[in-house]
């Protein structure tokens, strides 16, 4: 009796703690290191003006070149192949440089910050659809946001994933009100990194979201092509030397060097990585298995989303979080990308709340609680211990824990598989209860696309 009485009151405690703490530590690596410029900083800021100055970014020398009069040697030895990002981004670059980066490096902090901020708000928004967002919600989402690499690294470093997350969230929003337009746009913009859109173009394309893919193809093809034409560079030329350095990522000595024996490998966050541990090799075996797991993935994932194909007509928050996870392990991505793996662990987090209390609700909060906790901790750990102690790297079995975060990723998936499966196999017809469970009226359906009156 007296803990029922007094849970609320602790709740609202332990709440507050977990957000005095995810705040303080986002005040701490964000903003008070984020102070010391970080690495990829002078890489954007060397691209920018190189850019500015009309001179060609993705010639290596030139690159490199700048890049250690703004970061040093040591520095520029990250970044072996050079610049590998898109005309479209470098636009947002040359707007970095146009001040120094003692000048405009504190402003695109707070500009960041400001950008993370309004995607809590848009995942509050999403996931009010579903449940009332109240102190728990609030409270998961911070963690989320201001205690993984997505909001602490990307504002530190100036990385663009931030600005794609807030493209690729309210992207969903207006395709569950149809805007595909709108929504094909917002996908287009995140092609300032090329490795978010394919995924998705895919899924709408089997959801016969046609509008959408044309808007966001042609979106593409002018943000790309109309930077090398206002500022008088080749674009033939310039296109193929983008595609050259994207196709070379994996570089022997680069930051981005794949290899099971290179310690910054696991960094990444992508599926790649651990199977070249797993194997303890890389080439084309372990690719191999990487693209053949992927595709029985996607495969089986396809094949549970066609089973509810019919529900309402509209896209699924469930559907979404599979395509947005799958998407995250495929293609090369860095931690900064974690936001890709949010609506997965929204889904999850979903799940748990429509359990009753028992023994199954307190073992998914467990396994939530550890695949965040492992996603919110220093990447880096085992890595800079490699670096320290070569030895450590020596051991297979450290080896393949290294990439801790590709594993929690990995069981976020699976655990997204699982419910989307436990959906289609007790044929329920729409994705997590609405908030009322009959729809009344179009306004209501209007307003929550996902209250679909059950037939029967």
């Amino acid at each position: 009796m007296i803990n029922q009485k007094f849970r609320p009151f602790m709740v609202k405690i332990i709440c507050a703690g977990i957000l005095l703490f995810s705040l303080g530590s986002f005040l701490y690596t964000a903003v008070i290191r984020g102070l010391e410029i970080a690495p990829d900083v002078y890489y954007y800021f060397a691209a920018g003006q190189l850019w500015n100055e009309g001179s060609n970014p993705y010639e290596t020398e030139i690159f490199r070149t700048r890049l250690t009069s703004l970061g040093g040697e040591e520095n520029a030895k990250l970044y072996q192949n050079g610049y590998a990002y898109p005309p479209s981004a470098s636009i947002i670059f040359s707007l970095y440089a146009r001040a120094s980066i003692d000048s405009a490096y504190p402003l695109i902090l707070a500009g960041y910050i400001l950008a993370l901020v309004l995607v809590f708000f848009v995942l509050a928004y999403i996931m009010s659809w579903y449940i009332p967002v109240g102190l728990l919600e609030v409270t998961f989402l911070i963690f989320l946001l201001a205690n993984t690499s997505f909001g602490r690294g990307n504002v530190r470093a100036a990385n663009l994933g931030i600005l794609i997350g807030l493209c690729i969230f309210p992207m969903y929003i207006l395709v569950r009100k149809q805007r595909p337009g709108l929504a094909g746009f917002l996908l287009a913009l995140t092609s300032v990194k090329p490795t978010f859109a394919p995924w998705y173009l895919v899924y709408y394309f089997l959801r016969r979201k046609f509008r959408l893919i044309i808007v966001c193809m042609i979106t593409i093809g002018v943000i790309t092509i109309i930077p090398l034409v206002l500022t008088g560079r080749p674009i033939v030329e310039s296109l193929k030397q983008m595609a050259q350095k994207m196709s070379q990522l994996n570089v022997p000595g680069d930051v981005n060097d794949l290899s099971p024996f290179i310690p910054g490998s696991a960094l990444m966050i992508h599926l790649q990585p651990l199977v070249n541990r797993l194997l303890n090799t890389e080439g084309l075996f372990p690719t191999a298995v990487t693209w053949g797991t992927i595709l029985l993935v996607s495969v089986y994932v396809g094949y549970l989303i066609w089973k509810t194909r019919d529900t309402g007509g509209a896209d699924s928050w469930i559907n979404f979080s599979l395509v947005s996870a799958i998407s995250l392990m495929g293609i090369y991505h860095r931690n900064y990308d974690l936001f890709l793996l949010f609506p997965a662990l929204i889904c999850v987090y979903l799940h748990i709340k429509q359990l009753p209390s028992g023994a199954a609700k307190r073992n998914w909060i467990i396994f939530l609680a550890v695949v965040i906790i492992v996603l919110s901790m220093p990447r880096d750990i085992i890595s800079n211990l490699s670096y320290a102690q070569p030895s450590v790297n020596d051991s297979y079995i450290m080896r393949i824990l290294s990439p801790y975060q590709i594993w929690a990723t990995v069981a976020a998936i699976a655990a997204t598989i699982w419910i989307k499966r436990k959906q289609v196999v007790e044929a329920h017809q729409y994705d997590f209860p609405p908030r009322s469970t009959s729809v009344s009226t179009v306004s209501d359906q209007k307003r929550n696309p996902d209250a679909i009156k059950v037939a029967g």
